[in-house]
């Protein structure tokens, strides 16, 4: 658990504490979905990575400004990675699944580090003719496959890729399943250093949060 005397008041938290509590938390829960073979967590994952990283504000932003921690994407391939040659012109489907992870990229693939707005732009998957980058995979399994809210396919592009659902089924994972929880791994770690910073200083001692739900003996 988190939590801080010199952050709360009164039994009151800083909104700046509730982030660093709500961060904690839903790095916790993507380790824990990305791990799962299962499509409900394939949805769960991309739901806290919405939060992470999308939008004018994400999550990551927010509890980073006080930090100032640099946060690099450290990745393997993508559909534009020098030399790789994948992905390229084709009318059906392709997705660079574990190959996004440093660890698991193409002989010949040098491991990019890049910032988030970068990141989001990378090509992880082309969809009958479409591109598919980080922000559109996040996006389309969290709003169109239903953990934000149950929603149909609004352009052709989101029509090609919610086609990937059934007929590139990974398992036990919706069609891209396998390449968003690469995307997950490689999060987690770039958002490491800021976790630990955040345990770092409001992580409650061993056994506080125990000790004071004990009530007092009479």
């Amino acid at each position: 658990a988190l939590g801080s005397r010199r952050d709360c008041r009164d039994g009151r938290c800083t909104s700046n504490m509730i982030k660093q509590e709500l961060f904690h938390h839903v790095v916790g829960d993507l380790r824990v979905s990305i791990g799962v073979a299962h499509e409900y967590a394939t949805l769960r994952a991309a739901g806290l990575l919405r939060l992470l990283l999308l939008y004018d504000m994400p999550l990551v932003t927010q509890v980073n400004r006080e930090f100032r921690i640099p946060i690099l994407f450290r990745i393997g391939m993508h559909r534009d990675s020098p030399g790789a040659m994948v992905g390229r012109g084709t009318s059906g489907a392709w997705s660079v699944v574990d190959a996004f992870e440093p660890d698991a990229a193409y002989p010949g693939v040098v491991p990019e580090e890049v910032k988030l707005d970068k990141f989001l732009k990378l090509v992880v998957m082309v969809t009958h003719g479409h591109d598919q980058n980080v922000h559109d995979l996040i996006r389309h399994i969290a709003y169109v496959n239903g953990v934000i809210h149950a929603g149909s396919p609004t352009d052709d592009r989101d029509k090609a890729l919610a086609s990937t659902r059934s007929f590139m089924r990974e398992g036990a994972k919706p069609g891209g399943g396998r390449t968003l929880a690469a995307i997950g791994r490689v999060v987690l770690r770039a958002i490491e250093p800021l976790h630990a910073a955040v345990l770092s200083k409001y992580a409650r001692p061993h056994g506080e949060h125990r000790r004071r739900s004990v009530p007092p003996s009479t």
